[in-house]
């Protein structure tokens, strides 16, 4: 599987959105995963549908319907992402078992500014990590 990228700018609007949902009620951001040439992500942000602090829900319907939305414009769905607002950015439990779309799932840590990519390619709990790559600014 190639690397995947994230423009500084697509991290920067990541940032900002995480860090204002953590800071008005420790709620997180949540989305998909978008590309339009494979490699290059961007994120298309969705409302959370919890009402829980810490936590995310997206139903099955909103998401499908996206997904048939950014396919009508060309864009490919490779995954989801959510942020912690207080804890790393691995998956824990909860993600393993109701996170990654399509097998793919970004977790950003607002505390620490760090976004890493994670895979879950069966359904047992193993994840793995994918490369993914910060371009410099332009």
């Amino acid at each position: 599987m190639l690397p995947f990228k994230l423009s500084p700018e697509t991290l920067e609007e990541l940032k900002n959105k995480a860090c204002d949902a953590q800071q008005l009620d420790q709620s997180e951001v949540c989305g998909l995963l978008v590309t339009e040439d494979g490699t290059l992500l961007s994120f298309d942000f969705l409302p959370n549908e919890s009402d829980r602090a810490g936590s995310y829900s997206l139903s099955f319907e909103t998401l499908e319907e996206r997904v048939a939305q950014l396919s009508k414009l060309g864009k490919t769905v490779i995954g989801s992402f959510h942020s912690h607002p207080i804890s790393e950015a691995i998956p824990g439990p909860r993600d393993i078992e109701n996170a990654f779309y399509n097998g793919i799932e970004l977790i950003y840590d607002v505390c620490g500014e760090e976004a890493r990519l994670w895979s879950k390619p069966t359904e047992e709990d193993e994840v793995c990590e994918l490369e993914l790559t910060i371009l410099p600014p332009e």
